[in-house]
């Protein structure tokens, strides 16, 4: 990557940084359930870190897994944070190639989820829903017991971002990491851009329900789930911030989806089913989750059928399917769950039929690229 052009918290902590990342050459590896993308690291000499002025803080560089901090400089509230995540995350996005965490300060959210809570999820994934679709990127709300000193010693971070202003934060961060045993990070500092994204509840469609502080000991969520985006990962991270006992995750079977288009493309059920785990208990890693497959169309969920059943999580546009269930668990004489309706993400607008990101349009472009 050449030189690392960084910003660090002080002189010390860039005097202290003396391995940063090696050369990192990828190495691309078929397997039964596709091509995927493994990176290998090269042993080579550490790069030299250099601190530069203010002016040219943003620098362009380079890591595997980055942390996004939307600490301001200042406490502030929720929507001054969703402002600066449109404005930073586009720009941390390009600065990672594998996941990027990002960090949602206790001062900007309740401490139990509420509607600013599934506002603030929109917000940051319709922030990247154009640029970078497909990025793991990984919410880490105080919601799901995460504070900026438990995230910056995330044991795979490289990087922190941030906005100008907030030297102090950063350096407990470090601190934390240094007490705990691990090197200090580099810092890099963003410069706050404008951005065409959304500050949720947009126009187009209702705004979320006012919801109260709450949190479920049993929920659902159910879907596809080919290639992970950004629209799954809102719904799902709602999912998992709003639960705190055991998540049911209904994935649809591999034969359910033999007549979809391009149906030789979808991941196989095993795959998605994987990646899906490994994502909800990176966002809420004390979360049990229990993932099933769904074979049957014309089999009752377990949203359904379960009497302690509490919440179910969906996007808007399944939302009659939904209705559909709670009249099933009141012909059971069930209570009805409590339905926590996600936006839509990369869309026109919030109507159900808008057009939006989209696993669909994932794979049509691949077999596009591919010549299919």
């Amino acid at each position: 990557y050449g030189s690392l052009l960084l910003s660090p918290v002080d002189l010390e902590s860039a005097q202290c940084m003396r391995e940063v990342w090696n050369s990192t050459a990828v190495e691309i590896c078929r397997s039964r359930s596709g091509l995927n993308n493994t990176l290998k690291r090269n042993s080579a000499k550490p790069a030299r870190v250099r601190a530069i002025a203010p002016a040219n803080r943003g620098a362009a560089m380079a890591a595997r897994v980055g942390l996004l901090s939307l600490h301001g400089p200042q406490d502030e509230a929720a929507d001054c944070a969703r402002a600066r995540a449109m404005k930073v995350l586009p720009q941390a996005a390009l600065r990672v190639t594998q996941r990027l965490y990002v960090h949602v300060p206790g001062a900007a959210l309740l401490a139990t989820p509420d509607a600013a809570c599934m506002q603030m999820l929109a917000t940051v994934y319709d922030s990247i829903a154009s640029q970078a679709p497909l990025l793991d990127l990984v919410p880490l709300l105080p919601s799901a017991g995460w504070t900026l000193t438990t995230a910056a010693q995330i044991s795979d971070v490289e990087v922190l971002f941030t906005a100008p202003g907030t030297e102090s934060h950063m350096s407990v961060a470090n601190a934390a990491r240094v007490e705990g045993g691990q090197q200090k990070l580099p810092v890099v500092f963003l410069e706050e851009q404008d951005s065409e994204s959304k500050v949720y509840p947009s126009t187009g469609g209702d705004a979320p329900p006012e919801l109260p502080a709450f949190c479920f000991k049993h929920a659902a969520v159910g879907g596809t789930f080919d290639r992970l985006h950004s629209g799954h990962r809102n719904l799902l991270a709602a999912a998992a911030v709003i639960c705190d006992g055991t998540l049911y995750v209904g994935i649809a079977g591999d034969k359910l989806l033999a007549s979809k288009k391009n149906a030789h493309l979808i991941q196989p059920y095993e795959e998605r089913a994987e990646i899906v785990v490994r994502f909800l208990k990176a966002v809420r890693p004390d979360l049990e989750v229990k993932a099933g497959a769904l074979l049957n169309p014309a089999d009752p969920p377990l949203a359904s059928t379960m009497k302690e059943m509490e919440g179910l999580i969906i996007s808007r546009e399944v939302v009659a399917g939904a209705n559909a269930i709670q009249e099933y668990r009141k012909s059971q004489g069930f209570d009805a769950l409590t339905l926590v309706v996600v936006d839509l993400i990369g869309a026109t607008s919030q109507a159900p039929d808008a057009a939006k990101l989209s696993s669909t349009k994932l794979r049509q472009e691949e077999a596009d690229g591919a010549g299919h």
